[in-house]
């Protein structure tokens, strides 16, 4: 605000005043379902902020251990529902999936089937763009997820 500006109640800045802010950054904060998920389920990746869909996707990778990519692609709610609904033990949550996923999220599910008895961490890579600021994440985030062992 320049020196001079005239307050609502009549005083009068003095000298001229500067501010500045930042907008946080997006990150991942967990996903759902939380519990161990078959290996042909969608899980689907919550965020802290609002995000557009298609642009944060691309900045989605879904890890098993230190190196080893798993391919997965985007679903809509409606197919990550088809495969919950297989899982009895989703029946309770899904009676409020839409409270679950208020927030932004994207749902993702596996190519072929994530790898049974698998420990998977979905990581938000660097630079992801947020529609709540133009600041994109300056590190990396990650949620986990874990797949069901095999039936033996």
């Amino acid at each position: 605000m320049p020196a001079g500006t005239r307050a609502l109640g009549g005083e009068v800045l003095a000298a001229a005043v500067t501010a500045t802010f930042t907008t946080a950054s997006p990150t991942v904060t967990s996903t759902f379902p939380t519990t161990a998920l078959r290996p042909d389920s969608a899980v689907a990746i919550r965020f802290d902020q609002h995000v557009d869909r298609a642009a944060i996707a691309r900045f989605l990778r879904v890890q098993r251990g230190a190196r080893t990519a798993v391919p997965f692609r985007v679903v809509e709610l409606d197919e990550a529902l088809a495969t919950w609904r297989r899982n009895p033990a989703l029946a309770d949550p899904l009676k409020n999936v839409t409270v679950a996923l208020a927030g932004d999220h994207v749902i993702i599910a596996p190519v072929t089937a994530w790898p049974a008895g698998a420990d998977l961490r979905v990581i938000l890579a660097a630079g992801a763009p947020s529609l709540e600021g133009p600041r994109p994440s300056p590190t990396e985030s990650a949620v986990d997820f874990a797949v069901v062992p095999p039936f033996t």
